[in-house]
């Protein structure tokens, strides 16, 4: 799983100008096992550290196809209904999206 989300990383911030998303929002800076879930075990936040997303992958016929949600993250917090998927056949990214995606402006309701 660490190499699925590895590679999958890499490929994210090759493209993130042309996909116009910032890999951080997806990504922690350092990937641990501790936030790499697979289906059968999966939730949604690290118990370790709540703040680290957990990637859900979830793995088909030996490997043949692997899947990920990916929760984006705003500066450690949670966008809900925002999230990556992505689909590996045979070792080939063939497919990449994303859901609910848009900018976010960082400002607070005091500052509006």
């Amino acid at each position: 799983e660490q190499l699925v989300s590895y590679s999958v990383e890499s490929w994210v911030t090759q493209h993130k100008d042309l996909l116009r998303i910032d890999p951080s929002e997806l990504f922690s800076s350092s990937l641990s096992n501790s936030n790499v879930s697979t289906f059968e075990d999966s939730t949604n936040i690290d118990p370790d550290n709540s703040t680290k997303p957990i990637i859900n992958i979830a793995v088909h016929s030996d490997g043949e196809l692997i899947q990920m949600h990916i929760p984006r993250y705003y500066h450690s917090i949670p966008v809900i209904g925002s999230h990556a998927t992505a689909s590996i056949c045979d070792g080939n990214l063939v497919h990449f999206g994303l859901e609910q995606w848009g900018e976010i402006d960082g400002k607070t309701f005091e500052e509006r």
